[in-house]
């Protein structure tokens, strides 16, 4: 398993901040990760001390690159620049508040070409948050 954390994880999602919503990536295969993201009063996607569904989806979106970054940065290619081209059955159960560490689950289910349908599951103390699939797909090499 290996390791990214706020430090370094520019290394594999073009975001910058301060529009960064991941602070920390496990990568456990070459087809499923853990991400992380604990909710601080500056994050862009807060009102009333909640992260808001966009918030949810764009966190759920960078852990989604997040998995494919690490694959063209452990051969050396730069994070890509990629786009949601799809969001089904992404349900949210609650909004989570500040303090709160949002655990996201990503799961490949299929890649063809330069598109890929990846599985999320985002949970908040032991709670499911959201839950949903993304279809990616990456702009260049």
């Amino acid at each position: 398993m290996i390791e990214y954390t706020q430090d370094n994880i520019e290394q594999l999602i073009p975001q910058r901040r301060p529009i960064i919503m991941i602070d920390g990536v496990k990568i456990v295969s070459e087809t499923s990760a853990i991400a992380s993201l604990t909710i601080h009063s500056d994050n862009w996607f807060i009102h009333h001390n909640r992260l808001l569904e966009a918030g949810l989806v764009e966190h759920a979106a960078q852990s989604a690159a997040a998995l494919l970054g690490a694959r063209n940065y452990h051969t050396g290619k730069p994070a890509q620049i990629g786009y949601i081209g799809e969001i089904k059955n992404f349900e949210v159960k609650n909004l989570p508040v500040l303090g709160d560490k949002l655990i996201t689950y990503i799961e490949m289910l299929a890649e063809v070409d330069n598109i890929s349908l990846l599985e999320v599951r985002s949970e908040a103390n032991g709670e499911r948050v959201c839950a949903g699939q993304i279809k990616v797909v990456v702009i260049g090499e």
